[in-house]
């Protein structure tokens, strides 16, 4: 209930009807940065709660690689289909494709693998420092993305945790250093 609570933005609610997201219900509020198709993504294989709700908003486990899946060559053909199929679907159906078609273009026109941070970054080693730096490599190209999550499990610690040197240390360090990195990589 408490992660509910905090991805909705709804404590001492009780239970409500409300299953937007906080992100997501802003991004319902403000105009888009860019075309709209992709404003917020997630970093996974779902749309976290936080994101529920919003347009443009998409999980995408790999955006160095958020296309048709399968052989290349059948892409056009496949994009057709979906084109064709949901062209006269209902929304939010109709709007969702569209919105996923053109968030598969964004990113196809971001340079993932020849992405060099800039200022000295240097980003922490594994799934975290790489979602990091795909984050800087899509706001430098400037495609309209607003919110990105990434997620780093396995904070859920009882006993021993060991703040100064143990696992907690451990992954505060690499939470810090990639923050740092972040910051230092786009110049701010």
């Amino acid at each position: 209930a408490a992660q509910r609570y905090m991805e909705t933005a709804t404590p001492n609610m009780g239970q409500t009807s409300i299953t937007d997201g906080w992100i997501g219900r802003h991004l319902q509020t403000i105009s888009p940065l860019g075309p709209g198709d992709l404003r917020a993504l997630a970093v996974q294989s779902t749309l976290p709660r936080s994101m529920a709700g919003g347009p443009g908003a998409l999980p995408v486990t790999d955006p160095s690689d958020f296309d048709f899946p399968g052989d290349p060559a059948l892409a056009g053909a496949l994009r057709g289909v979906i084109e064709e199929t949901y062209s006269i679907a209902e929304e939010p159906l109709k709007g969702a494709a569209s919105s996923s078609l053109g968030a598969i273009d964004l990113l196809a026109g971001v340079d993932f693998d020849g992405y060099q941070p800039a200022n000295g970054a240097v980003y922490p080693v594994g799934s975290f420092g790489e979602g990091l730096v795909a984050t800087a490599a899509m706001i430098k190209a400037d495609i309209g993305l607003e919110c990105v999550e990434l997620d780093i499990g396995g904070w859920d610690y009882h006993s021993a945790m060991g703040p100064v040197n143990g696992t907690l240390a451990g992954m505060l360090e690499n939470l810090s250093g990639g923050l740092s990195a972040l910051y230092d990589d786009l110049g701010r």
